[in-house]
C-alpha cells in the first residue's frame, strides 16, 4: 500500500463506483429462505456465505421464522453441498457440538446492539477442504 488512508473520495467517486462494480459483477444477493437459496444455487463453484440467528437467539427475528431445529437442518443441506461455504454462528459448546465436522475457527469479535460494546467470541465455519 501507499500508506494513506484510502476511503471513499467525492473526488474519486466514478473510480470507486467502477471498482465496485468489477467486484460484485459475479456476485448474486437473494432475499431468499435459506434453504430455497441452496437449492436454487448450489453448484461446484458456488460460495455460500450464512449468517443463521446466533443459537439461544432464535426468537429475536419473530416467532416460527428461525428454530431451534434449523441448525440440524442447516447442517444437514450443508453437509449434502456441492459448493462451498463460510458461515458464522455464537461460540458455544452446543454450536460447536453441532458444527464439529466442518473446520471451525474462533475470532473474537466486538459488537453493539445497544448500550456500550461488547466483545464476544464468535465461530467462523467452512467446509472440510
Amino acid at each position: 500500500g501507499g500508506g494513506g488512508r484510502k476511503g471513499l473520495s467525492i473526488y474519486r467517486i466514478e473510480e470507486n463506483i467502477y471498482e465496485i462494480h468489477l467486484r460484485l459483477a459475479d456476485v448474486i444477493i437473494e432475499k431468499l429462505p435459506w434453504r430455497k437459496c441452496i437449492e436454487k444455487y448450489d453448484r461446484k463453484e458456488t460460495l455460500f456465505f450464512l449468517d443463521p440467528p446466533y443459537y439461544n437467539c432464535e426468537k429475536d427475528y419473530g416467532a416460527g421464522i428461525f428454530t431451534r431445529d434449523d441448525f440440524q437442518k442447516i447442517r444437514q443441506a450443508l453437509q449434502e453441498l456441492k459448493g462451498q461455504f463460510i458461515m458464522t454462528l455464537n461460540d458455544l459448546s452446543e454450536t460447536r457440538e453441532i458444527f464439529g465436522c466442518f473446520q471451525i475457527e474462533s475470532e473474537r469479535i466486538k459488537y453493539q446492539v445497544s448500550g456500550k460494546p461488547q466483545e464476544a467470541s464468535q465461530l467462523i465455519i467452512r467446509a472440510n477442504l
